[in-house]
């Protein structure tokens, strides 16, 4: 994974445009693999994670771990975006 981490100052879900950063991480949650957990996380990207979760754009698939998978919401976000995922 190699997400850059400028992002502005996070604010209530559904308030504020998603950053390119936030765009980076939906589109690495949909190329993963069905049931790959995110590894190697960061306090920031978690807090990410966090924020995309509560706006509804991702769903945490496995309360044991980190899997999460992109809401019918986030999937049209990356549509309209003209995201491309590569899925595996």
């Amino acid at each position: 994974m190699n997400w850059t981490t400028d992002f502005t100052a996070m604010e209530l879900p559904g308030t504020a445009p998603l950053s390119e950063y936030d765009i980076a991480l939906l589109c690495d949650i949909g190329e993963r693999a069905a049931g790959s957990a995110a590894e190697s996380l960061d306090t920031e990207q978690l807090c990410r994670l966090k924020w995309l979760s509560e706006a509804g754009f991702i769903w945490r698939t496995d309360e044991e771990a980190l899997i999460y998978a992109l809401t019918g919401k986030g999937q049209r976000l990356l549509s309209e975006r003209g995201a491309v995922l590569n899925e595996a």
